[in-house]
């Protein structure tokens, strides 16, 4: 049986607004010669880049040794002026908007324990942990979806454990919550969502009053959810540590969309925005 090296399927790349590659699929199997006759340019060098870097795909999906390797959207939300959060989030609860659908991958957002979004509130660390409840317990609670029996079993348990311990370290398990580091909480927090595998995640402001190390260990916490192919939304009031995670900026000003960017349009953002220049280092006009 011949080995499938890479596999893309029904790939849709869009940069700068135009489409480079449409519904695109290809395989390439081990030890074949495959030859590509491109009408023009644009294609090509779009599936170059592609293939030399991880871009954010329009649709579709990208394989290599059969491990898909494109990664989860990044969305930053900037509420300009702070009107939105609260309505949002309501939304998000209620599953039910006035005009209009919710859909989650397709398929219609239904209110309550639907466990295919999940919110990281506001200090997450403050808001998201229940210090009456064990460390173990604060981790698996999201899983009864997929695991009825996690409060039963001991066995899953005790796997959990054994697997997470090299990422959380295997110390944390037996403390309380409220002896825990802020780093260790905000672990706690995000791998979390790892166990509960939702199809996106709503981050509301989750810089707010971070210091320095814990705001890189955040942008490394969402990269984990990004890597595991989890789409990312943030709301935020500015930019100053959201638009390096980014793929795309939407701007709202009293509830209603302004602007929107992809990564390759950042160039174009107001010159007081933060870390501009990296972007104009990158995409030159």
């Amino acid at each position: 049986m011949r080995e499938e090296i890479l596999r893309m399927n029904q790939v849709t790349y869009v940069s700068q607004g135009v489409v480079r590659l449409d519904n695109f699929s290809l395989t390439v199997w081990a030890g074949e010669i495959l030859g590509l006759v491109p009408i023009n340019n644009d294609g090509l060098e779009a599936l170059f880049s592609l293939l030399k870097q991880n871009l954010p795909l329009r649709s579709g999906y990208v394989y290599y040794h059969g491990k898909r390797v494109n990664s989860g959207e990044c969305v930053v939300v900037q509420d300009m002026d702070d009107c939105a959060q609260r309505d949002f989030l309501a939304l998000l609860e209620r599953g039910e908007p006035e005009k209009g659908r919710l859909l989650v991958g397709g398929a219609p957002l239904t209110s309550g324990r639907d466990r295919s979004i999940a919110v990281v509130q506001e200090r997450p660390t403050e808001t998201m942990l229940f210090p009456s409840m064990s460390y173990m317990d604060n981790l698996c609670f999201n899983m009864d979806h997929s695991f009825p029996n996690i409060w039963a079993s001991r066995g899953m348990r005790r796997s959990i454990r054994e697997e997470y311990s090299p990422l959380l370290g295997a110390e944390a398990f037996d403390m309380r919550v409220d002896d825990l580091t802020d780093r260790q909480k905000y672990d706690l927090v995000f791998t979390r969502l790892l166990l509960q595998r939702p199809k996106v995640v709503f981050c509301i402001h989750p810089f707010k009053k971070a210091g320095v190390a814990i705001r890189s260990h955040i942008w490394e916490l969402i990269d984990r959810l990004l890597k595991k192919d989890i789409a990312v939304v943030i709301l935020a009031l500015n930019l100053a540590d959201s638009l390096a995670l980014a793929d795309r900026l939407i701007r709202l000003r009293l509830g209603r969309i302004q602007e929107t960017y992809r990564r390759e349009d950042f160039v174009k953002l107001p010159y007081n925005t933060p870390w501009l220049y990296l972007y104009r280092e990158k995409y030159p006009k």
